[in-house]
């Protein structure tokens, strides 16, 4: 039993440090690419037009929300690969 609390302990740790770099590139992703991306258009594809700031911001929202969709989707796929333990009957259904 102490062994099997001891591995379900070092694979949860594991998969804690997973989930924390995970955010951790998330994160820098969502500070980094709207930024880039504003700049990018502002300085580059819209340097001819009259609203390129406008224009840059909407780029740069737009990204916020590509991030935020890739990490949800991320989650949902994280969520459906770990495996899920057969919970024990009690009750009623333990007779059965």
């Amino acid at each position: 039993m102490a062994t099997a609390l001891a591995a379900r302990n070092a694979a949860n740790k594991a998969h804690n440090r997973a989930v924390i770099a995970k955010l951790g590139l998330f994160t820098v992703l969502m500070f980094v690419l709207p930024i880039a991306t504003y700049y990018l258009l502002h300085n580059t594809f819209l340097a001819t037009w009259e609203n390129r700031t406008m224009w840059s911001g909407f780029g740069a929202i737009a990204m916020v929300n590509v991030v935020i969709f890739v990490y949800i989707l991320e989650a949902f796929r994280e969520d459906a690969a770990t495996e899920k333990e057969p919970v024990p009957a009690v009750g009623k259904f333990k007779k059965q």
